[in-house]
């Protein structure tokens, strides 16, 4: 067998094993959520995927993901009143100003992806610039002898682009 016959084969079973768990993880009624603010502090630093869950209660304590006016939060159940659930997020020093009812919470948070959010963001990006890199490669001007080192090149390029691009190294954790 080929070299590039295997490599075909592992990247179309990579893409299978992804899309097979991750339909199996929305099947099973998870949803996954990307932290885009530093309110969480080191539990969830800005850019960590949180999967949720939804749970049949929540109490005081739990890290909960919650839906407003077409927005998600993810902050830590702190007390309960009548109107709902007060919540704040672990950095912050006040609590949030609306009580969150029951509705409105999408899940508590059973996994914590650190940076796993920034690479999913940046990964259509990455995939493109990668690709393109490597069509250029094929074109029948550039030299056999070439095509490596103009492709670690241009893919550090494009690795350095997305990342300048993307910023994940701001505000990773407050100072």
């Amino acid at each position: 067998m080929s070299n590039k016959r295997v490599w075909t084969i592992f990247i179309a079973a990579s893409v299978l094993l992804v899309v097979g768990v991750l339909a199996s993880l929305f099947g099973a009624g998870f949803r996954l959520y990307e932290v885009k603010t530093p309110s969480m502090g080191t539990v969830a630093p800005v850019g960590t995927m949180v999967a949720v869950h939804a749970q049949a209660s929540y109490g005081i304590g739990d890290v909960v993901t919650y839906e407003r006016n077409g927005l998600s939060y993810t902050h830590r159940i702190v007390d309960q009143t009548a109107q709902g659930f007060i919540t704040k997020g672990d950095i912050n020093t006040a609590v949030d100003a609306l009580p969150v009812p029951n509705y409105q919470i999408v899940g508590r948070v059973v996994f914590y992806g650190k940076y796993l959010g920034m690479l999913v963001q940046a990964l259509p990006a990455l995939l493109i610039g990668w690709a393109l890199v490597y069509a250029i490669t094929l074109l029948p001007r550039v030299r056999a002898s070439w095509r490596w080192q103009i492709r670690f090149i241009g893919w550090s390029l494009v690795v350095s682009i997305v990342a300048m691009w993307l910023r994940p190294w701001v505000n990773l954790v407050m100072l």
